[in-house]
């Protein structure tokens, strides 16, 4: 898992230059990820409402998550489909594991971030836990409640607010305990009633 996962550092780092102005639509499709540009605009609109696309509700399994995802993602988007394709084909299939691991991956740390947060009315909070090493990694990414807040900001700006809901590990683990839906289920669960009830 380890070793698959070893490219989504770089698609962490190209969200960030995403939202620093950079046109990367098309270097996220090599990873399986579609219509980045429109999506992910769309999703910093109306994050944590019922408007935001394949949001993670209370209950729902980050499988049946990212199939959503994947699903709205591919509606439309054929010629990113086909350079995905080309993409692959030229590098004769090599690294194509890595890249849709990866590109999975990312979407599982999303998964992590929002789950649970649709109806709360606070459409700029999401679960945050920083830790160094990955704050280092992933371009503060740990950090996701000040990221939507501020996305064009420097990541030396970004933050994790006292005041927002707090993962029980670093978001690689929690991402991990994630693919166990009960497990997840039973820590979030718990942590996100005693966060609605504050």
């Amino acid at each position: 898992m380890l070793v698959f996962s070893l490219f989504s550092p770089l698609l962490a780092w190209l969200h960030h230059l995403h939202h620093r102005g950079f046109k990367v639509d098309y270097l996220f499709a090599p990873f399986f990820i579609f219509r980045f540009n429109e999506l992910h605009k769309l999703h910093h609109a109306v994050a944590n409402t019922p408007n935001d696309f394949g949001h993670p509700t209370k209950g729902e399994s980050v499988y049946k998550n990212i199939l959503i995802n994947i699903w709205i993602e591919m509606d439309g988007a054929v010629f990113q489909f086909l350079f995905f394709v080309l993409f692959h084909i030229l590098t004769g299939f090599k690294i194509m594991p890595f890249c849709i691991f990866s590109g999975i991956w990312m979407r599982v740390f999303n998964y992590c971030h929002h789950y649970g947060l649709e109806k709360l009315g606070f459409p700029r909070i999401a679960w945050e836990n920083k830790h160094s090493w990955m704050s280092w990694a992933y371009a503060n990414a740990d950090a996701h409640s000040t990221h939507h807040v501020a996305p064009s900001c420097k990541l030396s700006e970004m933050i994790a607010k006292k005041s927002t809901p707090k993962l029980p590990y670093n978001l690689f683990l929690c991402a991990i305990i994630s693919l166990f839906p009960p497990l997840w289920f039973k820590i979030m669960d718990a942590r996100l009633n005693e966060y609605i009830s504050k």
